[in-house]
């Protein structure tokens, strides 16, 4: 399957449009702490429970490279993903919007137990690791989150801009303190699932028309 530069207008006007959308759910009040001995998820935002209520592979103390805040370029410093997030340290990471052959975005419910934006909607996310470019992050994403084999089930990718962009959020406590400050170059694209491609343990009612 190979990325193709541009998408048919009406897909791409309607992903462009919940770009604010998105920035406006990754902007909701944080839960609670969770332990420090829970397991971490991405996605913007950690957990012991992945958005389906699954256990996440990924650990308090995985490592995430940072950048610079001028450019996107890796720099070589590398510190655990709680402790980028709680600073306010730029990273990269990858937002995909994934739509089923007839034209549905698959939107995610959040765990009630996730740190940041707990119990509501979201696009799948996911965090490079260390030296990793944007497409091999979105590539390896879809695996993690939702099950899906990039080569045998996607039949056509596109980003949405030409440039990452810097996104600088915020996530404050219920007592207005700064909870989570998210600071990170993120790359959008839009995935297109083959026809009978499933996401997964995600049933169809969990995706959205567009």
């Amino acid at each position: 399957m190979m990325m193709r530069a541009a998408a048919a207008e009406p897909t791409r006007r309607a992903l462009l449009l919940l770009l604010p959308l998105a920035a406006a759910l990754a902007s909701c009040r944080a839960a609670e702490e969770v332990s420090a001995g829970e397991t971490h998820r991405q996605g913007q935002g950690e957990s012991g429970e992945d958005a389906h209520g699954g256990i996440a592979p990924h650990m308090p103390d995985e490592l995430l490279q940072l950048t610079g805040l001028e450019s996107d370029a890796y720099v070589d410093t590398f510190l655990p993903i709680d402790a980028v997030h709680r600073a306010g340290r730029p990273h990269r990471g990858v937002w995909l919007f994934v739509v089923d052959a007839d034209r549905r975005v698959l939107m995610l419910h959040r765990s009630g137990r996730m740190v940041t934006c707990p119990n509501s909607w979201s696009s799948v996310g996911e965090h490079n690791q260390p030296g990793e470019g944007y497409l091999e992050a979105a590539k390896r994403g879809l695996k993690e989150e939702l099950g899906i084999s990039w080569d045998a089930g996607v039949t056509s990718a596109f980003e949405l801009e030409p440039r990452p962009s810097l996104l600088d959020i915020v996530y404050l406590n219920p007592d207005g303190g700064v909870h989570r400050h998210d600071v990170q170059w993120t790359r959008s694209f839009v995935v297109e699932l083959a026809a009978g491609v499933v996401a997964g343990a995600y049933t169809r009612s969990q995706f959205r028309s567009t």
